[in-house]
């Protein structure tokens, strides 16, 4: 699933296409795509045509763009969601995975295609209500409004409004294991897997280690790290391992040859050479170095 480098590469394609265009009407191609919407496709087509489209907004792995109907149309990528304007005419017959198609007047595209091959994606409205710490809703606006839609999801790591002296103190609140903290998205939102391993063998922390075992410096060195290896993710476009992942304009990410720990399970650290493990946590992976990353002495 995209996690927060790839969200937000999508969501900067996604700002020079849409902001400011007007939707002519909307084409969705199947019924998975609009189930969140109440109405379904027919209403979501309904209230949509028409409507003229502000920024485009990311908080944590979800995006948003406000419409001048007063609600946020959601773009949830889900696990293999693509944006790609692809110069569809109506009518014309959808490509292979073509879920939704928008038709668009007063920008550089005349059409957004949604690509969704496992159909976990979605597209919907949302009413809105302003944030309750006054600050900007998310990345990419300095609108207060907050979708419905995404008022469960805590802010990122990079956002500049998110106060990590109160996000350390959640997560050592926590006696679950810190890697299961770091995937909950209410608590800190951004990372899945991928970002979540990699802050973790750079931070040299364990992920099966109770949160509240860590102290305030451990935590915020699992941060940082988070801050630093999604930066240079996103300055690469994100993490590609196939094509269920690429930007607007159908490119992959380059960051994965730079990933230390996730997908390398078995293989040699690129520390120290000891072999990485990997263990499931709450159903999830996590591959680890057992030399680097030492668990506490309350583990088995």
């Amino acid at each position: 699933m995209p996690e927060l480098p790839e969200a937000e590469t999508v969501r900067r394609g996604l700002a020079e296409i849409l902001a400011g265009t007007k939707i002519e009407g909307l084409e969705v191609f199947h019924p998975r795509t609009a189930r969140y919407q109440n109405g379904g496709s027919a209403q979501l087509t309904q209230q949509l045509s028409g409507a003229h489209l502000d920024a485009v907004v990311r908080r944590g792995k979800f995006m948003w763009t406000l419409t001048s109907n007063g609600q946020a149309l959601m773009m949830h990528l889900g696990m293999s969601g693509q944006f790609r304007p692809l110069a569809k005419q109506a009518g014309e017959a959808p490509v292979r995975h073509e879920r939704a198609r928008l038709y668009l007047s007063g920008g550089p595209a005349q059409s957004l295609s949604f690509i969704d091959q496992r159909t976990f994606g979605a597209l919907y409205l949302s009413p809105t209500a302003n944030t309750e710490d006054g600050a900007p809703a998310g990345c990419g606006s300095d609108s207060l409004l907050l979708p419905a839609g995404a008022s469960h999801i805590a802010r990122d790591l990079l956002d500049p409004h998110l106060d990590l002296v109160k996000v350390n103190q959640r997560i050592r609140k926590s006696k679950s294991p810190i890697k299961n903290v770091l995937l909950n998205q209410s608590i800190i939102s951004g990372f899945g897997n991928i970002y979540a391993d990699e802050a973790l063998f750079v931070a040299g922390v364990h992920g099966a280690r109770s949160a509240s075992t860590l102290t305030r410096q451990q935590v915020a060195q699992i941060l940082q790290a988070g801050i630093e290896i999604m930066e240079r993710s996103l300055s690469r476009g994100g993490t590609s391992f196939d094509q269920l992942y690429v930007d607007v304009n159908g490119s992959a990410g380059t960051f994965a040859d730079e990933l230390l720990v996730y997908g390398r399970a078995g293989q040699a650290c690129r520390e120290c050479g000891h072999e990485l493990s990997s263990i499931s946590l709450n159903k999830r992976s996590h591959v680890y170095c057992a030399n680097c990353q030492r668990p506490s002495r309350n583990l088995k």
